[in-house]
């Protein structure tokens, strides 16, 4: 980790949940149901990454990213509990809006490892950091192709899985 500018540089693992269908769910019958199931399937989200030393998350349109320290990260298997975690969670959130949405809810699940650049900014709220790098990309790219064919997979890239983990 190096601080030059603001910029810190760190390796990271990415967990990316990619909802392809989320845009897709028709909210105009029964609305308030369904947006309080999609509301506890984000929560849901939220807590199992933040259960597994998540360090940062962000939620950007129909995706979540989850940031974690790769130094903090004992084994590959935690990652997949994580992801199938969260499948689990879009499978639920199907089952309670079933008779409700026409479209079902199908995430994707890709986890990256790489290195990312945090950039802080300042605030008059006080400082935030705002994330990017090539890792994202990599894990957004790996959690579409999890569900192209309509079934949801949890997709790990090889340094993921390699053996700095197992």
């Amino acid at each position: 980790m190096s601080d030059a500018n603001n910029a810190i540089y760190q390796d990271v693992v990415v967990i990316a949940v990619y909802m392809r269908s989320a845009e897709g769910i028709s909210f105009e019958e029964n609305h308030e149901y369904i947006l309080e199931q999609y509301r506890k399937f984000l929560n849901g989200c939220v807590k199992i990454m933040q259960g597994n030393n998540c360090c940062d998350m962000i939620l950007f349109n129909n995706h979540i990213y989850g940031i974690y320290e790769r130094k903090y990260i004992k084994t590959a298997r935690d990652l997949e509990t994580t992801g199938i975690g969260i499948s689990r969670l879009a499978r639920d959130f199907n089952c309670h809006t079933e008779g409700y949405c026409t479209e079902k809810l199908l995430c994707g699940i890709g986890i990256a490892t790489g290195i990312a650049v945090r950039i802080m900014i300042r605030n008059p709220f006080g400082q935030s950091g705002m994330w990017t790098g090539g890792v994202f990309e990599k894990a957004y790219s790996m959690a579409q192709m999890s569900v192209c064919d309509g079934i949801q997979r949890v997709f790990v890239d090889d340094t993921a899985e390699g053996n700095a983990y197992r």
